[in-house]
């Protein structure tokens, strides 16, 4: 195993006397086993990594101390300040032994509401939120695993406003996610305010999540029981009133063989997980009684996968496209059946099958993706909670690593994408594709074909460029409802800064050292792109100047028709034609251009600006002017003499120098017949 995962083992999982994963294995097989066949069976999958249950398992099976064996648990909030505070001593037991907590919100009186009796009102539920965040973050300072809430409402609630726009500062409620339950009718005919909050608070900060309420309803095998009101923190299970998920996961990467995919082995792999679940219920000890009531009744088992990603790159498919997509249906089709045959077979009385969890932690022991996940990156720098503190590790995918050369190494933590990168081929590309490489509808589309099999639901993020407009992030989430998911949780990229994940390209520019290259020396003729944009102010012309014969930007002009200070835009021009010149590539200057926002674009009441800054307007001209560019060079039959310009002749440097202000470097302007700067100077005077 890696260094991040044997300091994680060490400093979290490993009881007294055990030194490596194998005495994991057989601890907890022994545990959970009925007998001396299945913890055998089971021993030899876990130490092969074949099949890994979820952390509190590993955790606590076989301990002298004992604890619960399940990760996530709904506990029922109810209207009554004893209900609400039973919930909240509920809550800390449970993040005690290393669960997670789903609490839906939806049965709370409004703020402002009589309580009867007393004379008072209510407070509302964002309030009580913060009496269970602060008991949180108590329990988890002493434990191993940090606690973890998720608090959900339903949109028709009189608070949801409030509820929407309760984490809008950045580290309110941090102990919490947030989601939104929608039901068709909703998403049918939307509340326009209530709507323009969720998709700004996704925009922003990527809450709240959204949970589909009826197509959650579709799968509830025991409606007998009434509505799925509750879900999990990660939002991969639906649950009733105290029930808990119970989750294990398949390395798919342990069924390519051969680089192919051995399909007989991972259905031998999906019935010993059935089985070893079922096992792992009746083993578990549950925090209170009402949980093992609940969850003996419905016999509810989440088994999942991880390394989906990673496979994906073994079997040379691209993460997004319809083939991937095909395989993605095929496997989990067949997983669904196998997974339903074997659970007749054994009599368990299962409510439900299948559930895709993030596999944050299990992944990491079995080196893989994460759950059905694309890779975030293949070089970064990865943060865990491995000592009691935060540690920072540097992580090189090993399939990267052995088909890459370290240039490709260095882009990939410089940009996070492969990208731009020279040295590397389309193939390459194609197959070690990130997350932020992915069309945000490819995601979904994945997203929806794998929850068609998933009885439960899958935790799956949808990530979105720095620059995907709210206007993109509503359509998106109406295509997910549209397209049969459960729930959608959305991430665009540079949205939130704390991280567990990160490449150089998510951070602040005075943290990037770029790779010392040698200066490029411009000729005296260079190739042009012209890109003409609405700005709030007027129209901006970003002109891109390109070596001849290359796609390589290295010189920008910047000029506004009416409006904007000209001499700003000449200092931007200036600035951003030195760093290409130096060897930067554009994609960092037009980073930090995508972070700039402006009210008058951003308010633009008559709609005409086309982004939300002059700063983002020049960002996208340049890469309008690129991608023209690289289109112009695939077609021979194009004139490639209409993009040139002389730059440095001496007759544009004269006329250069008799319009430029000789103490400060900006342009003239005529002011009552007088050559004259914004600085002072005249040469009249």
């Amino acid at each position: 195993m890696r260094q991040i995962a044997e300091d994680v083992l060490r400093a979290r999982y490993y009881q007294p006397g055990e030194r490596g994963w194998y005495d994991i294995a057989g601890r907890v097989s022994a545990f959970i086993a009925k007998d001396t066949e299945s913890a055998t069976a089971y021993f030899e999958a876990m130490n092969s990594l074949e099949l890994i249950p979820n952390s509190p398992a590993l955790m606590n099976a076989g301990t002298e101390k004992g604890g619960s064996l399940s990760a996530c648990y709904a506990v029922p909030v109810y209207d009554s300040i004893e209900d609400i505070f039973d919930a909240v001593k509920a809550c800390a037991l449970i993040h005690k032994q290393g669960g997670g907590t789903g609490l839906s919100l939806s049965r709370l009186r409004p703020k402002g509401s009589d309580v009867k009796g007393t004379g008072k009102i209510s407070s509302g539920p964002v309030s009580f939120m913060h009496v269970f965040n602060a008991a949180t973050e108590t329990i988890k300072q002493g434990g191993k695993r940090r606690g973890a809430n998720l608090g959900s409402l339903d949109v028709h609630h009189p608070d949801i406003k409030e509820f929407i726009t309760c984490k809008s500062k950045e580290g309110e409620l941090s102990n919490f996610n947030i989601s939104v339950i929608v039901d068709d009718e909703f998403m049918k005919n939307p509340d326009p305010e209530v709507w323009d909050l969720i998709v700004e608070g996704n925009w922003k900060n990527g809450e709240p999540g959204i949970l589909f309420k009826d197509a959650r309803e579709r799968d509830n095998k025991r409606p007998d029981l009434g509505e799925l009101s509750e879900t999990n923190p990660c939002g991969e299970t639906a649950l009733f009133p105290w029930e808990s998920c119970n989750l294990a996961s398949i390395n798919l990467m342990k069924c390519v063989i051969n680089d192919k995919f051995d399909y007989e082995k991972f259905y031998s792999l999906v019935r010993l997980g059935v089985q070893f679940l079922n096992d792992m219920l009746d083993k578990n000890r549950y925090p209170l009684p009402q949980i093992e009531e609940a969850t003996k009744k419905t016999r509810k088992i989440g088994l999942g996968v991880m390394g989906f990603a990673d496979v994906l790159i073994a079997l040379g498919m691209r993460y997004g496209d319809d083939e991937s997509l095909q395989f993605a249906n095929d496997l989990f089709g067949n997983m669904r059946q196998v997974a339903e045959h074997e659970s007749a077979l054994i009599g368990g009385n299962n409510a439900a099958l299948l559930s895709i969890a993030p596999t944050g932690s299990i992944s990491l022991f079995a080196g893989v993706s994460s759950g059905i996940e694309p890779n975030f990156g293949y070089v970064y720098d990865r943060t865990t909670h491995a000592s009691g503190e935060k540690v920072k590790y540097r992580e090189i995918h090993p399939m990267f690593e052995a088909e890459l050369n370290k240039d490709a190494e260095e882009w990939m933590m410089q940009y996070g994408t492969l990208n731009g990168c020279g040295s590397v081929s389309d193939l390459m590309k194609d197959l070690f594709v990130t997350a932020k490489d992915i069309k945000p509808r490819d995601h979904v589309r994945m997203q929806a074909v794998i929850q068609k099999h998933v009885d439960q639901a899958l935790s799956k993020t949808l990530n979105c460029p720095t620059e995907t407009t709210k206007e993109e992030i509503s359509n998106l989430i109406q295509f997910a409802w549209r397209e049969g998911c459960k729930g959608l949780t959305i991430y665009r990229e540079g949205s939130r800064s704390d991280v567990v994940l990160e490449t150089n390209a998510a951070k602040p520019k005075e943290e990037v050292k770029e790779k010392e290259k040698e200066p490029i020396e411009i000729p005296s003729e260079i190739d042009l792109k012209s890109i003409r944009m609405n700005s709030a102010c007027g129209v901006l012309w970003v002109k891109t100047g390109f070596l001849h014969g290359s796609a390589t930007p290295v010189e920008v002009w910047i000029d506004a028709e009416k409006g904007g200070c000209r001499a700003n835009l000449e200092f931007i021009a200036r600035l951003i034609s030195k760093l290409l010149q130096e060897g930067v590539s554009h994609e960092v200057a037009c980073k930090q251009g995508d972070k700039v926002f402006c009210p008058a674009c951003v308010n633009n009441a008559k709609g005409e600006a086309e982004g939300y800054s002059c700063a983002n307007l020049i960002s996208k001209g340049i890469k309008e002017g690129i991608k023209r560019r690289e289109e112009d060079l695939k077609n021979a039959d194009i004139d490639y003499a209409k993009g040139i310009i002389k730059v440095w002749n001496d007759e544009a440097k004269k006329e250069l120098n008799d319009n430029m202000c000789p103490d400060c470097g900006a342009q003239l302007i005529h002011i009552e017949g007088c050559k004259s700067c914004q600085c002072g100077y005249s040469r009249c005077k």
